[in-house]
């Protein structure tokens, strides 16, 4: 029974890829959708802003026309009473630069600030990001341990069948040794597919995580404990404060309302705009166009445009937008709080998870121990094969405990680096 799951784990690498960590990272951000949408935004915000500043720049138009008129005379009408005439030819060179308009300069300072949000945002998702590849990666690994650790133990649970068969055949233990080695291969076998299972669901996870036209199937690397700098909780809480990236975001959105209500105070200032034109045009009654013919018009003039009344509609807009900046910062001041929740959150888990994988590892080597014990005093007809058994199932759980303590350390550790605001990579 063992080997076809030896076989299927060996033969799965031949079909589609392996992939490591590295690797994982380097294709989720060139094909993560989020980091992908994130990276859209950004271009359409900073298309925003530039087109806000065309406003700043002079508009030029240029029209013109030119036609033919003519008119079918019923015959109750006097002769050319009603002609065929030439349309008048004309061109209009228009030109429109805005002097001065809070509206505009304040707009391109808030598309400016937008646009520095947009660019913070997609550094937030692209960190965001990897963290969760590699918590995916892990997870797989994770899967991936167990599947081994679970073969394990049927190797040796098929192995100790073999020599319980053998032992009863000579007549040296029970029936009931036997069925009970024989119930612990049936019982690992199940278990066996289950954990392969959740390893394909893993690796699943990760392919649809990494984006379009990603197929893995295998991964490469183990779960070992991870080399921990000592940190403090006033460190981390400090470095948080000082590198979250959302922290930059909230307080430019702060900005941004800050600017529209500044502007919508200054609502009654003017806007001036500064324009001219030259016009060509003639005017003949043949069809024929003569440069002789045509004439020119110029003007330029300063003009502008001042609200005297509104409705008290600016005033209550001002007021609207003082709302929204005061929610703003207070939205800011519970995002300082909860940043220090979650790194204190963080931080504690890890100092448990710290003391969860001494006390798994030592577990570990004590079980080990002891099945090798049990095995021995069996063989020796010292013990009886309920305690193999008890033996080879604590080893087993002792196993699972210690990689799952692993696994939960290194999940700790860099979450605690993500809530810090500190960017890692393999």
């Amino acid at each position: 029974m063992k080997f076809k799951y030896v076989i299927l784990l060996m033969i799965l690498p031949l079909f589609l890829n392996s992939l490591t960590l590295e690797e994982a990272e380097r294709i989720t951000q060139e094909k993560n959708k989020e980091i992908k949408i994130a990276q859209e935004n950004k271009a359409g915000s900073f298309s925003n802003y530039k087109s806000i500043k065309g406003n700043l720049y002079p508009q030029l138009s240029l029209s013109g026309s030119y036609g033919l008129a003519k008119t079918d005379v019923p015959d109750i009408l006097p002769a050319g009473s009603m002609a065929e005439k030439e349309m008048p030819l004309n061109t209009v060179l228009s030109m429109n630069q805005i002097l001065f308009s809070s509206d505009v300069f304040n707009g391109l300072k808030a598309a400016k600030v937008y646009n520095n949000i947009n660019d913070t945002m997609l550094n937030v998702t692209v960190r965001n990001v990897l963290f969760q590849t590699r918590r995916l990666f892990n997870t797989a690994l994770l899967t991936k341990e167990i599947v081994v650790i679970h073969q394990e133990a049927l190797e040796i649970a098929n192995a100790q069948y073999t020599r319980v068969s053998n032992m009863y055949e000579q007549g040296l233990v029970s029936e009931y040794d036997k069925l009970r080695a024989e119930l612990q291969v049936s019982e690992l076998d199940p278990k066996l597919q289950e954990a392969m299972n959740n390893y394909q669901l893993s690796i699943q996870a990760l392919q649809n995580h990494l984006g379009d036209e990603v197929e893995i199937s295998e991964i490469e690397g183990e779960l070992t404990e991870p080399v921990m700098q000592k940190i403090s909780l006033d460190q981390a809480i400090k470095e948080g404060l000082d590198n979250r990236l959302e922290l930059d975001a909230t307080q430019l959105n702060v900005d941004i309302l800050d600017i529209q209500y500044q502007n919508q105070k200054k609502s009654y200032l003017p806007s001036l705009a500064l324009t001219g034109s030259i016009t060509n045009f003639t005017a003949t009654s043949d069809y024929e166009v003569e440069a002789d013919n045509f004439g020119n018009k110029y003007s330029i003039a300063v003009g502008f445009q001042m609200p005297l009344f509104t409705g008290f509609t600016n005033v209550n807009k001002a007021n609207e937008y003082k709302y929204q900046l005061n929610s703003a910062r207070l939205e800011t001041s519970v995002l300082y709080d909860n940043i220090k929740l979650e790194i204190k959150n963080h931080y504690l888990s890890l100092e448990k998870d710290k003391i969860n994988i001494t006390t798994a590892k030592k577990n570990r080597d004590l079980a080990r121990r002891g099945l090798t014990i049990a095995e021995q005093m069996y063989a020796n007809q010292l013990g009886t094969y309920l305690d193999v058994q008890s033996a080879q199932l604590s080893y087993n759980q002792a196993q699972l405990n210690y990689i799952s303590a692993v696994y939960s350390l290194i999940d700790s550790y860099e979450s605690l680096l993500k809530a810090m605001g500190i960017n890692f990579r393999s």
